[in-house]
This record gives structure tokens, sequence and C-alpha cells, in this order.
């Protein structure tokens, strides 16, 4: 009599041992495709950032050591992943040009030669757009310059104990009515999203709120945008931070930022309001503060630093 031979299978720990072993195998391919990706868009980054500064140099010296006023004039036809500043008026001239691939930035300057990581000044930075704070001396390091203030408060800036660099501004309130502080004009994009942030605090509990102004081409006030929140503190010694986000009617070609403060809470002539760090960019987000001052971004007009120009650089945390 025969006996039929029964065939070996896997048991489950044989095949849980195979699974793992192809998913760790899994894992270490992956690993390793994403180091060779990171590091072919790395040496992209650095190949774009060097071709340009050659035809940005090559430029300069065609054309009595001017840099170009953009990429196109330099004969740089692939624009992409590229931000250029320049600046001919200074002595001596200085140059920066950023090429970023996915989340990798690569800069070279006219003090720095080589590929650096990062981003130049002004530029984005490692695939996250700059942004502009459109509100000039915005931390008030130029004292009360590009500020205005409702009749019924004074303004004195404090030159210490600032949130953001040494000064803040100190609003105070010289009858019971609601008082205000208020921006320079600056130009807006019409139907655009806006968002305001500042640093506040109160020495009794009162109500603060944003309010974005906006004006049409004849500098005409058509509507205003205000925060319905607002804040209301009654800590002297806490900053605390209100933020406010609103939409450019369609005929918006400026706006100014109000900072309003109200009658809750028992206002009375004699309280003040503390700011400081003042931003408004466009869109939905501002993340954290900065200015001209930052690392990593840069003043709009340098002639006139913080007292009457917007700033521009990455986003903060």
């Amino acid at each position: 009599m025969k006996w039929v031979q029964k065939q070996k299978g896997f048991t489950i720990v044989e095949l849980l041992i195979v699974v793992v072993v192809i998913a760790i195998l899994a894992a270490i391919t992956i690993v390793a495709y994403n180091g060779i990706q990171n590091r072919a868009k790395q040496s992209a980054a650095q190949s774009a950032v060097a071709q340009a500064s050659k035809k940005i140099m090559a430029y300069a010296i065609q054309n009595g050591d001017l840099y170009p006023p953009d990429l196109v004039t330099a004969g740089i036809t692939n624009t992409t992943g590229l931000e250029y500043s320049y600046n001919n008026s200074v002595t001596p001239k200085t140059y920066g040009v950023t090429a970023t691939n996915g989340k990798f930035s690569y800069y070279i300057s006219s003090t720095s030669p080589q590929p650096s990581v990062g981003g130049y000044p002004g530029h984005g930075v490692n695939g996250v757009a700059a942004i502009t704070n459109l509100i000039p001396n915005p931390s008030f390091e130029g004292g009360t310059t590009g500020w205005t203030a409702s009749s019924n408060i004074t303004l004195s800036p404090q030159v210490t104990g600032g949130l953001y660099g040494d000064r803040f501004h100190r609003g105070t309130r010289t009858s019971g009515a609601a008082i205000g502080l208020y921006t320079a004009k600056f130009n807006v994009d019409a139907n655009e999203t806006y968002t305001a942030r500042m640093s506040a605090r109160f020495p009794v509990g009162q109500q603060a709120s944003l309010r974005i102004q906006w004006f049409d081409s004849l500098g005409a006030s058509i509507s205003a945008s205000t925060d319905p929140s607002g804040l209301i503190s009654a800590n002297t010694n806490s900053w605390q931070t209100l933020t406010y986000t609103a939409a450019a009617p369609s005929n918006a070609t400026s706006s100014r930022l109000d900072i309003v403060l109200g009658t809750a809470g028992g206002a009375a002539a004699g309280d003040v309001l503390d700011i400081d760090g003042v931003i408004l960019v466009k869109g939905s987000t501002t993340g954290g503060y900065a200015d001209g001052n930052t690392s990593g971004w840069v003043w709009n007009d340098p002639a006139n630093a913080n007292t009457a120009s917007s700033s521009t650089g990455p986003p903060q945390p």
C-alpha cells in the first residue's frame, strides 16, 4: 500500500517573516530612492543658480558693471524656480539670485560667489514663497513715522521694552470716546484677500479691533472691514495677538490699516493701548511677525528703511 506524501506549506510565522523582510527591503528602497531624488534636486538647484550667476556677471561686464534689470535681459530664457534682486544705486553694486528645486534652495550673490544653502534675503526659500509686509515702520523703530492718530489720543513712542526690536507705540486716551491709530495708505489688489496681525496689551479691560479701510482709484473711501471679535484684556504685562482676514472690494486700489480701541470695560481718559509688531500681507495667513530687520528679510526701499518701506522675506513660524 502506498502512502500519500503530504506537501508542506509555509507556517504563519514563516509568512510573517517573509512579509516583514519584504517591508524592510521596500523601506530601504524608498529611502534610497528619495535620497537619490533629493540629491538630484540639490544638484539641479546648484547648477541653475551657478548658470544664472554667470550670465548676470557676463551682462555686468558688458554693461559698465551694471547688473541686469531682470533675468530675461541677462539672457536667461528659463526662469522657473529662480528669484533675482539687484541694486545698482549703491557702492559697491549688489545682486542676489536664488534657485529652488522642490524643497531645496541655493543662492549666489555679489558677496557670495559660490552656491550657498538657503535663499538670498528677500527671496523665498526651500519651496516656500516670500511674502510682503505692507506696513511701513511696523515695529515703530522709526518713531511715529507713517502713523497718525485720532484727535483724542496722544502717541508716545517708547524706546525700550518692545516686543519686536527696541521700541513700541503707546497711545494714551485724552477723552472717553473710542480712539484709533492709522497707518499710511498702501496699494492693494481688488478682490484679493489680506490678513492683518498685531500684538497689543491694555492696562484695563478694553476692546480693540483691526479695521482695514479700503479706497478707490480717486482716493475716496469705499468701505471698511472690521474684525468683529476684537480683543479684551486686563493684563498690563501680557502681549496678546490680534489677527483679521478680509477681502478687498472689486474697486479697491489702496488701503489703510486702522487699530481701534473701543469703550468696552469702562474706558476713560488716561487709558493707554500699547501696540507692536504690525504686519499685513496678501493671503489668508501672516505667519509670525517679520520685517526688514528679520533674518532673510529686506526693506523694499533701503533708503528709507523701516520708516517708509514695506518689507519682504519668507514667512516666519
